[in-house]
């Protein structure tokens, strides 16, 4: 017969090992689910027009501010940047739930946008301008050519807080070298990272575990 002490201890063990193999999976699963995304506009709207210069290709990217992951999003729109050449307006927008709230605005991740050559960052208060996008979690990258036509909506990473050239990146460089008169419908790519606009109470909705 074997002692209570000993079944104990490899219940234990066993459940244990469930629950880590649950975690596992979940965590898995979570970093492979992408997040939401609204009604993108087919043209670049009136009210964003200020944001590219006329006649040239914009592309947007929506940060959350607080956003570990959207680190790795920052990542490869500066990789963007540098294979475009100052062809394409690049723009950051960063959510702010609240009107003037700075602190919330400047994170490291924040900084690194600055500092990515011939971007422009911009404080989208309560998030109004990426609604307009269809932009609802942070690491969407919406572009339009240079009519204005949508030519991208996505991300730039394979999953959250994964950095590194991926499938979706190539696609977005792509969208701005056509072959001659080619035409068709925008490419499109999955989103990982937050909600855009979470109160600054709490943390960031990708640490707590919700997409």
């Amino acid at each position: 017969m074997p002692r209570p002490l000993t079944t104990a201890v490899t219940v234990f063990i066993a459940l244990w090992c469930v629950l880590v193999g649950a975690c596992l999976g979940w965590q898995l699963s979570y970093e492979a689910s992408p997040g939401e995304v609204g009604p993108v506009p087919e043209t670049c709207p009136e009210t964003l027009r200020g944001l590219r210069t006329p006649g040239r290709a914009l592309a947007v990217l929506a940060l959350h501010p607080r956003c570990p992951c959207s680190a790795a999003s920052v990542a490869e729109f500066e990789r963007a940047a540098a294979r475009l050449h100052g062809t394409v307006d690049l723009v950051v927008l960063v959510t702010s739930p609240t009107s003037g709230d700075t602190d919330w605005t400047e994170s490291p991740t924040v900084a690194r946008a600055r500092l990515i050559p011939g971007t422009r960052v911009n404080v989208d208060y309560t998030g109004s301008s990426c609604d307009t996008l269809g932009m609802r979690t942070s690491g969407h990258v919406v572009a339009y050519d240079a009519a204005g036509c949508l030519v991208f909506s996505g991300g730039l990473t394979p999953g959250r807080g994964q950095a590194g050239t991926s499938a979706s990146l190539n696609t977005l460089l792509g969208t701005f070298a056509p072959a001659p008169d080619a035409a068709g419908d925008a490419a499109h790519a999955p989103i990982f990272g937050c909600r855009l606009v979470a109160p600054p109470a709490h943390a960031p909705c990708c640490a707590a575990g919700a997409p």
